[in-house]
């Protein structure tokens, strides 16, 4: 008795009035704490076992949450409410379930607990052992239920079979099939348990499932796909998993027109733009409902340069191809400053090894390199206009290198270097000061076709200087870029940055 009332505190010493409120406030407490010595004697002592605290919770879902499996066995000897729930819906059941406590489980069915009844967001207690994914468990309720616990709905129109193949408790999901849950079943918003499992990757579940007759193109509300959940998420297993079927639709489109392909390819997985590609997949497909892009528009937007190698190695690419607003990818790229994304579009850059062939190999580069490289968007505007308003310096300088029109005007009419100048970096300001005294018709009288790229990007590279006025009629840039020099010249410009290759050509200019 003296150790009961010291575990008991103050509280149990009082035998007025107010005893039996505060005698049920402390089996509140001795429940919540997992106290049996406390709750029996509580309890012997003619305290009621159905009171309930301020969120409606008796002794027994006190304990069963707890999991204090001697406290259950305890209350349950006194004839509590076995199914009476919470301010919250919930019974003593699904709160032993929800902390996967199956002993006071086991004990409760025992008592005559209700599996079949639901808790907050009707939520039941099968769907509670499939979260956590304890099997023993779910094969308990399951054998006191049978199957139609399998297929009962929380308020998500969620099986619990959604909850398990979600998860990837593989083996959950192999006795819930077992029982007879719908292997088809979809939520409220037209999900199956196939897509969620493919959009966690979790391949061993697809495979039960689609063993189990699980339907590989189902859509859900917005159009998507199994594979177009995978490939959005780049679960490389989970899609060899789903193109292994012989029913796939691989270019099968959500209510935007999006294929997996664009979804794998917006998201940069280049992995699975690979496997798709593989399998079939048609790299001139567009996204109709949206801007009629291709996967290699969304790729370049977002600068992922490994998806466009892969896509531009495609024989039936077609690498100026426009969207709905007249763009080509290589306009995407550039108006978002992508370099390297850029670079990949534009295609191989004079970055060879300096020496005595690069001569050779400027006769057939310098011919026009990058695929759409001016032309128009429906605003008019090219993708080098489009990099220099943006103040994508190292996208201006590759365009030019590779012989982007500088003369071009903006769909205001303004030239190219009055757009840019405000906003461009200060080694750009040649492209007033510089080009408006040298870039002349006349200029171009003094080299051969084949290096006119050249001179272009070196012109804009080159400050406006006093070294370079006429000599004779000839301006010194003549003796530099004739002959092998100007190999050296566009390789250090597609190489270096341009402090760098600014110092290094007044060099070369003054040994000229």
């Amino acid at each position: 008795m003296q150790r009961v009332e010291a575990e008991c505190g103050a509280e149990l010493s009082m035998f007025d009035g107010t005893r039996w409120e505060i005698g049920s406030m402390s089996l509140y407490e001795a429940a919540r704490k997992g106290n049996a010595t406390v709750v029996s004697y509580i309890l012997d002592e003619g305290h009621g076992v159905n009171t309930r605290d301020s969120e409606g919770n008796t002794a027994l879902t006190l304990a069963s949450r707890r999991g204090s499996s001697d406290v259950v066995k305890i209350l349950l000897g006194h004839n509590p409410l076995i199914n009476t729930r919470n301010f919250f819906d919930n019974t003593p059941l699904i709160e032993a379930t929800k902390n996967a406590h199956v002993e006071c489980c086991r004990l409760l069915l025992a008592a005559g607990a209700q599996v079949q009844y639901t808790g907050e967001d009707r939520t039941s207690a099968v769907h509670e052992a499939a979260r956590h994914g304890d099997l023993e468990l779910l094969r308990l309720l399951l054998v006191t239920l049978g199957e139609e616990s399998s297929i009962r709905l929380n308020a998500f129109h969620e099986t619990p079979l959604h909850i398990a193949a979600e998860l990837g408790h593989v083996e959950c999901v192999e006795c819930l099939l077992h029982s007879g849950a719908d292997v088809r079943a979809d939520d409220e918003n037209g999900v199956t348990p196939l897509h969620l499992a493919s959009e966690k990757g979790h391949s061993d579940v697809i495979s039960v499932l689609l063993s189990w007759g699980a339907e590989v193109n189902a859509k859900e509300d917005l159009g998507q796909t199994a594979l177009m959940e995978a490939a959005r998420a780049g679960h490389v297993q989970a899609c060899r998993e789903l193109l292994a079927q012989p029913f796939i639709l691989v270019d099968a489109g959500d209510d935007t027109g999006a294929t997996a392909l664009i979804s794998a390819a917006r998201a940069g997985h280049v992995a699975v733009v690979s496997l798709l590609l593989q399998a079939g997949a048609r790299v001139r497909f567009i996204e109709i409902a949206s801007r009629c892009q291709t996967a290699l528009h969304v790729a370049a937007e977002r600068g992922h340069a490994d998806v466009l190698r892969v896509l531009l190695a495609q024989p039936n690419m077609d690498p100026i191809a426009v969207d709905r607003s007249g763009s080509t990818a290589l306009h995407l790229s550039a108006a978002k400053g992508h370099l390297e994304a850029c670079r990949c579009l534009l295609g191989p850059v004079l970055t060879r090894k300096l020496g005595s062939q690069m001569t050779e190999d400027l006769d057939a580069a310098s011919t026009p390199l990058g695929p759409g490289l001016d032309i128009r968007d429906l605003a008019g505007r090219t993708p080098l206009v489009l990099a220099a308003e943006r103040a994508h310096v190292d996208v201006v300088k590759l365009l030019v290198c590779h012989g982007a029109d500088v003369g071009v005007r903006t769909p205001d009419g303004l030239a190219l270097q009055d757009t840019a100048i405000p906003r461009l970096h200060s080694e750009l300001v040649l492209m007033k000061s510089g080009m408006g005294t040298l870039w002349r018709p006349q200029l171009h009288q003094y080299f051969p076709v084949k290096f006119q790229a050249a001179v272009r990007a070196l012109l804009l590279c080159v400050h406006r200087d006093s070294r370079l006025s006429a000599r004779g009629g000839r301006p010194p840039t003549a003796s530099l870029l004739e002959g092998g020099s100007i190999s050296q010249v566009v390789a250090m410009m597609a190489m270096a940055p341009l402090d760098w290759y600014d110092n290094k050509l007044q060099e070369l200019t003054t040994l000229s």
